[in-house]
């Protein structure tokens, strides 16, 4: 339903014939994910007895939010061949990035004046901004500690699944704690990116986090283990070693990683986060199920 409606916006919306060509080729590709973001959002309107007219529209904006960061961040990794977007020249999927941006802040927009909250599309940009100096964090690729990482995370992809649920909430017009839906909703965003972050470091080839030399808190948990492994790890993101010496090691290494620690460290962090996440989920004014379905959210 969500991938639908971003192909009828596309229609709506754009104006050059080649234009939403490309930008359905997008869809077609993007739509074949979850699409969490966007479903967060009906999640939080319906369990909130939300009747929002356009609430599918909305949830729709939310997606082109995401996927205007994805090909912001394929763009910047270069590591990813499949997108649609990695296969176009750049000067034309960057253009379609900032109209898919504005898509959604004009849907965004209406959704603010409709429900009469003047404070509506500033909370959501708000958290927007939050996401872009994330990125801008992460781009760096400086050392940070446990905290830091985190803090970042919470800017780069909390703020993210933040604006998700808020956007449901606000389009349900329902009075409920704008702050607990916030705290939580980040918490979604942290845990999907540590995830992410340790399924990237387990491998030392292709799309490999190790070898783009990123500095995670699982790349650092590797860079700093006690072993000859981690010492090689170390010596490679201070340029002492090749990335082919490196993938040359990659059975050895992988094997390595998998009993490295690396693994239940990341779980143990995202365990920590989703026990604070549920506490605050289970202060919303709804009902078991509902709550059930959105810890399923945490992973």
């Amino acid at each position: 339903m969500i991938k639908q409606m971003m192909h009828q916006q596309v229609e709506d919306f754009l104006r050059d014939a080649g234009m939403k060509a490309a930008a359905h080729t997008y869809v077609d590709y993007y739509g074949e994910r979850d699409l969490q973001f966007g479903r967060l959002t009906l999640l939080h309107h319906e369990m909130l007895g939300g009747s929002n007219p356009d609430i599918d529209q909305i949830a729709a904006a939310v997606e082109w939010l995401v996927l205007s960061a994805n090909i912001i961040d394929d763009w910047q990794d270069r590591d990813r061949k499949g997108p649609p977007w990695m296969k176009d020249e750049a000067d034309q999927a960057l253009t379609l990035e900032n109209s898919f941006l504005l898509l959604a802040l004009s849907i965004l927009q209406k959704m603010s004046s409709k429900v009469g909250q003047d404070n509506c599309l500033q909370t959501i940009t708000d958290h927007l901004n939050d996401a872009l100096h994330g990125q801008y964090l992460d781009r760096r690729n400086q050392m940070m500690n446990e905290d830091d990482y985190i803090s970042m995370v919470q800017r780069k992809s909390g703020a993210l699944a933040a604006v998700a649920s808020l956007s449901g909430v606000l389009a349900s017009g329902y009075p409920c704690d704008l702050q607990i839906v916030e705290k939580y909703s980040t918490i979604i965003g942290v845990c999907a990116q540590l995830k992410n972050d340790l399924r990237d470091t387990l491998r030392v080839e292709g799309k490999s986090d190790l070898v783009k030399k990123k500095r995670t808190l699982a790349t650092m948990y590797l860079a700093e283990h006690p072993s000859l492994n981690g010492e090689r790890i170390a010596l490679y993101y201070q340029c002492g070693l090749s990335e082919k010496q490196l993938v040359d090691e990659k059975e050895s290494l992988e094997k390595w990683i998998q009993s490295s620690g690396v693994i239940l460290y990341i779980d143990t962090l995202r365990t920590e986060q989703r026990i604070y996440a549920k506490e605050l989920m289970d202060l919303l004014p709804v009902s078991d199920r509902d709550k059930e379905r959105l810890e399923q959210f945490l992973g």
